[in-house]
């Protein structure tokens, strides 16, 4: 794990500006589950404490019973950990955990935690996880974490408190065709005594989607937007886009419901039709804190007729108006504007990855 003090927090997953197109296909008795991990922040003071959110969504189709959780982070050169020890576990909520195991490496700690409990396809979970940051701790604080569903953990591990098994014991929960999703990328948090308190960096990712869906079921997800800062967001577009009908028109059933955006006003609203997909924007206003996130569900009923793979997706901008020609929505009159926030120190973290779901009878 390669150190990046950059200042700023580098993204947890990797995604692309611009749409692509989703490949993977999927056996019946398989579960895609993706792993992200909201809280992580640019800055953080030595001595102080981080919460971490695992976050863990279900793309189906079938369902998971038992899985590992793997969380590591920084040791320094000189053998600093970047969190002080032992650490505690995360509230797993209603699942029950069968073990915990820990793994020292050369440039970091793993913790390996095995749990057992039902994840239903379009299920998200997310664990809440609070860290100390050790007071002798400087630089930047590698943190990731990743889900396991089949196979033996790697490497040499010893068991934690209250845990009598000696070695991780392998599971077979499910295969799970798309083992890409299931690691964060390394989220980086320069810890120093002196921050900067400068910069945007807003992340957007889609949880709940299934990879398969039964004809006159509406297409769910959940997009988390998580603000790692340094300074607070008042203000941001968020825009979604979809796949089209193969008429060239729309695949939403009118009229169609608005994502429920909680707390955050809607400003304005805008939608723009390209050659294959539709897009809809909308302006939200309302704090957004350094580690913060906010989760905006949305159930839109689809057309009747629709049948096939859908690819959808979303985004997040902190500044910049998305490209394009805007046609204004209900209630809005103007065209939409540039942001008075800073622009986004890491854009390429603003995009979800393209959501693949197969409409079939």
């Amino acid at each position: 794990m390669t150190h990046r003090n950059v200042g700023l927090a580098l993204l947890l997953i990797i995604l692309s500006i611009t749409p692509r197109a989703a490949v993977h296909s999927q056996p019946a008795a398989s579960a895609d589950i993706a792993a992200y991990q909201l809280g992580v922040v640019a800055e953080a003071f030595p001595d102080s404490d981080l919460t971490y959110v695992i976050t863990l969504t279900n793309h189906g189709p079938a369902a998971v019973t038992q899985f590992y959780i793997l969380d590591g982070w920084t040791v320094s050169a000189s053998g600093i950990s970047g969190f002080t020890m032992p650490t505690p576990d995360p509230d797993f909520g209603a699942f029950s955990l069968v073990g915990t195991w820990e793994q020292q490496r050369s440039d970091q700690t793993v913790l390996a935690w095995l749990l057992n409990g039902n994840l239903n396809p379009g299920d998200t979970v997310r664990f809440a996880w609070k860290v100390h940051v050790d007071k002798m701790y400087r630089g930047g604080l590698v943190n990731w974490a990743r889900v396991a569903v089949e196979g033996s953990l790697n490497g040499t591990w010893q068991p934690r408190a209250d845990t009598t098994l000696t070695t991780p014991p392998a599971v077979d929960s499910m295969s799970d065709p798309i083992p890409e999703n299931n690691r964060t990328t390394d989220g980086v948090t320069v810890v120093t005594e002196a921050p900067t308190n400068a910069g945007i960096d807003l992340a957007l990712y889609q949880t709940g989607l299934l990879t398969q869906l039964p004809a006159g079921k509406p297409l769910d997800s959940t997009w988390f937007v998580t603000n790692r800062g340094p300074q607070v967001v008042k203000d941001f577009y968020v825009l979604a886009g979809w796949s089209l009908n193969p008429d060239g028109g729309s695949i939403l059933s009118q009229p169609v419901t608005e994502p429920d955006f909680g707390v955050f006003k809607v400003i304005g609203r805008w939608q723009q039709r390209r050659e294959d997909e539709e897009l809809w924007l909308w302006q939200l206003q309302g704090d957004l804190a350094p580690g913060a996130n906010a989760a905006f569900q949305w159930v839109r009923a689809l057309v009747p007729n629709y049948r096939g793979d859908l690819i959808n997706w979303a985004r997040v901008f902190a500044h910049d108006v998305p490209a394009g020609d805007w046609l204004p929505r209900e209630g809005t009159a103007n065209p939409p504007q540039p942001l008075t926030n800073d622009a986004d120190a890491v854009p390429d973290n603003d995009r979800s990855l393209d959501g693949l779901t197969t409409i079939t009878d």
